[in-house]
């Protein structure tokens, strides 16, 4: 089974794409105007902040969700980060329990496996709605959408199906390539 069908792809990208990019700036350009009408002028800066932060987390999450998906029923292929997850977690199979647990949390939201920039240290994080949870120099190597939207569509109720189906689809060089620019930017 192909990760997302046709329509929830559409439906993600188009609000993606469209919607949230359209909504960020009309935020940029008309809210302040807004704000400033119904609001004091640092309530309507702190608003105004928290709406941009959210829709700016929530494009550039969507990016790399959309960026490490695409190989269907591909091997794992990422030697090195391969290796990182060993020394990290253990093993492979244990950071992909940990991964698909910490995909499986109750809410919303995401599952990231973080590269920590100073430390070098791999760990999965999850993180709620998509402006809050982020670690500090946290970089992003996979990241798996948890939302409904990301999945109702294609697996009712049942998320376990969608990310056992979402691991077959993981674009592998893609998070190697992550993986090798977060070490450079550590070093």
């Amino acid at each position: 089974m192909i990760l997302l069908s046709s329509a929830t792809a559409s439906v993600l990208r188009t609000g993606v794409d469209r919607s949230t990019s359209k909504r960020s700036m009309e935020l940029l350009f008309l809210s302040p105007m807004y704000l400033v009408v119904q609001l004091s002028p640092k309530e309507s800066s702190i608003r105004l902040t928290q709406l941009i932060n959210c829709l700016q987390y929530g494009m550039r999450l969507h990016e790399y969700y959309f960026d490490n998906l695409g190989k269907k029923g591909s091997s794992v292929d990422a030697p090195n980060l391969l290796k990182k997850m060993t020394e990290d977690l253990g093993s492979y199979e244990a950071w992909e329990n940990d991964f698909k647990a910490t995909g499986s949390i109750r809410g919303i939201g995401w599952a990231i496996l973080y590269q920590d920039s100073i430390t070098g240290r791999l760990f999965n994080q999850w993180i709620n709605e998509h402006e809050t949870g982020h670690p500090a120099g946290g970089m992003p190597i996979l990241v798996m959408d948890v939302f409904e939207h990301a999945y109702m569509l294609d697996y009712g109720l049942i998320r376990a199906d969608y990310i056992e189906t979402f691991f077959r689809n993981i674009n592998w060089e893609v998070l190697e390539g992550r993986f090798k620019a977060a070490i450079l930017l550590c070093q």
